[in-house]
């Protein structure tokens, strides 16, 4: 029995690949049989999903490469989504095999629930890859190799949603490049291998791909800081950076190249890929070149220096595209106002889940002392020292956003198997140091246990007829779209703001002739909201945007809900769903 678990786990240790692939797929296919089992259907958890599953549709339909507008929303003008091919791409890969035998939009619904496992396969690839030279280091057998596989997988399959096969979006990949990169400066630190350095910035850059103007600038940012301490510190060279950079450089230009903005290659778009990412990569080139003989200079030199040439940065941007556009807020005024609040993801963690609270908590005390303990064994300095620098850059990620906080969760990752490995290597000197391991174990797995929502499919109403260009919550709006092709006035997405303000506009205005004039100007046939409250036999969704519609009745979405002081040239038709209402617009009666 001793020769078959020690082949097992030897098999384990050589081909990590393999039997990562295995578990993703294994654990994925019995993820699908308990939503499919217990909601009756597959779905998708976030609306950004099905815009991207709608977005793809089309574009095979028409398999126009340019980007256009999306048609479904702010009609009849539509607006440009800040969404990518490379998305596409790996999406519509994944696609491929179901369209041999299920129609188009089925073949593209269920191709993308393979993206995100996928992401994780990655992920774990450049976790092992990064993590195993410290088991190397330390001298441990197969056993510790194998308990970190483990709680690594029920670290991302029970923490990280991202990686479900229901949330198909850039999330999972933005991580898997984050990944990778922190297992670059570790292996570095093990090695000193400089060829590491050009495929770093090469993935940085399809991050920018990916998401230019939040994640993608996030992950870049938190990597160069990594790099550019290293340098101030002597740990690496200035090679090292200009590698980094020619690598991101390159790698921005091409995806420039390849998928301009809809505006074409002019376009000065910030929350995309556009001409002001190539600039900025291509200047921040040229700088770190200007710094190749400042390796040998004191700290000091060249904390000066690295502040003059991000100085020198600033003022060429500031000269080229101006200050007007470059200090212009991703979101206007009114957007902040009447949409960002209402977004679960951009809150903090501590004004969400009393789950996300806690593991927050927990996790930020954790990692501390994870850093701590690490610093005071003869653990390699370098390595806690970049560590400790992670913690730093993206721990306070999820006072910023929710969003961010898997950032953290990554670095998380790394510091809790190499605590594992060190503390199993001082259990072998010091008995006292096994009751630690278990103990910590223990702790980790009550982490893990007390995580993980529980997801379900979100109720969407079904209409007795035929419905077009309809007035509705921008929340439900995109499944709408993607269950019955409805082409509604807004859409939760901060590019889509003249319809977002509009929508708003018209539900909370208590002018009939304003009212009116909006209808028209956006050819609305149909208006529908929820009531306060509405439920299936699954789930309640409560939609606080629209609060306390009985005492709100003088405005147009207290109407709406509460069916009192209707308007004489709205018709009330009754849904599928509930006691829901939807009222049909006579323009005749105006």
């Amino acid at each position: 029995m001793n020769k078959f678990a020690d082949a097992i786990l030897k098999n384990l240790y050589n081909h990590y690949i393999l039997w990562s692939f295995l578990v993703v797929l294994v654990v994925s296919i019995f993820d699908a049989c308990h939503y499919l089992f217990t909601d009756g259907k597959l779905f998708y958890m976030d609306a950004d999903c099905y815009t991207r599953a709608i977005r793809i549709v089309d574009w095979l339909n028409d398999f126009k490469w340019h980007e256009k507008i999306y048609p479904y929303s702010n009609i009849p003008y539509g607006f440009a989504l800040h969404f990518t091919r490379i998305n596409d791409i790996i999406w519509v890969i994944f696609s491929l095999p179901f369209m041999l035998f299920e129609p188009l939009k089925d073949a593209v619904f269920h191709g993308g629930m393979l993206f995100s496992p996928f992401f994780l396969f990655l992920s774990l690839i450049a976790f092992f890859w990064g993590i195993k030279p410290h088991i190397i280091k330390l001298k441990k057998n197969q056993a510790s190799f194998a308990l970190i596989f483990v709680t690594t997988l029920l670290f991302c399959y029970r923490t990280l949603n991202i990686f479900d096969f229901f949330y198909p979006d850039h999330h999972s990949a933005m991580f898997c490049i984050f990944c990778f990169n922190i297992a670059i400066i570790l292996r570095f630190i093990d090695n000193n291998k400089e060829n590491y350095f050009l495929p770093a910035g090469l993935t940085c850059g399809l991050g920018l791909w990916f998401s230019s103007a939040i994640e993608g600038m996030l992950v870049t940012s938190v990597v160069l800081a990594i790099l550019g301490f290293n340098w101030l510190y002597g740990t690496l060279k200035s090679k090292h950076l200009i590698l980094f950079s020619c690598g991101l450089f390159v790698s921005v230009t091409l995806a420039w190249l390849i998928n301009p903005p809809y505006g074409g290659y002019g376009d000065l778009d910030i929350s995309r890929l556009s001409i002001i990412h190539v600039v900025l990569t291509a200047l921040m080139l040229l700088t770190l070149i200007s710094l190749a003989k400042a390796d040998n200079i004191s700290i000091t030199l060249k904390i000066i220096c690295l502040c003059s040439c991000g100085i020198i940065v600033l003022l060429f941007l500031f000269m080229i595209f101006g200050a007007n556009l470059l200090l212009k807020p991703l979101y206007p005024e009114e957007i902040h106002i009447i949409y960002l609040p209402y977004i679960a993801d951009l809150k903090s963690v501590f004004y969400t889940s009393y789950l996300y609270y806690y593991h927050y908590i927990f996790s930020w005390i954790a990692g501390l002392l994870i850093i701590g303990f690490l610093f005071y064994s003869k653990f390699s300095k370098s390595c806690v020292l970049n560590l400790a620098l992670l913690v730093l850059f993206t721990l306070p990620l999820g006072f910023i956003a929710l969003r961010f906080y898997p950032y953290y969760l990554c670095v998380f990752l790394y510091l809790n198997s190499i605590i594992i490995l060190l503390l199993i290597h001082l259990s072998r000197k010091n008995t006292k140091y096994g009751l630690t391991v278990l103990t910590y174990l223990l702790l980790f797995l009550f982490f893990q246990a007390s995580f993980k929502f529980d997801i379900h499919n979100i109720p969407i109403p079904e209409f007795n007829k035929y419905v077009d260009n309809l007035a509705s919550d921008s929340k439900l709006s995109v499944y709408l779209t993607w269950k019955q092709g409805i082409k509604t006035l807004s859409s939760p997405y901060h590019s889509d703001e003249n319809g977002l303000i509009d929508n708003h506009k018209l539900f909370f205005s208590s002018d009939e002739d304003e009212i009116k004039l909006l209808l028209q100007k956006h050819q609305i046939n149909y208006v529908y909201l929820p009531k306060t409250e509405f439920s299936n036999d699954k789930i309640s969704y409560r939609n606080d945007y629209y609060a306390k519609p009985e005492k709100n009745i003088d405005k147009f979405y207290g109407k709406i809900m509460t069916g009192k002081n209707i308007y004489n040239w709205l018709d009330a038709i009754p849904s599928n769903f509930g006691n829901g209402v939807i009222y049909k617009v006579r323009y005749e009666l105006f």
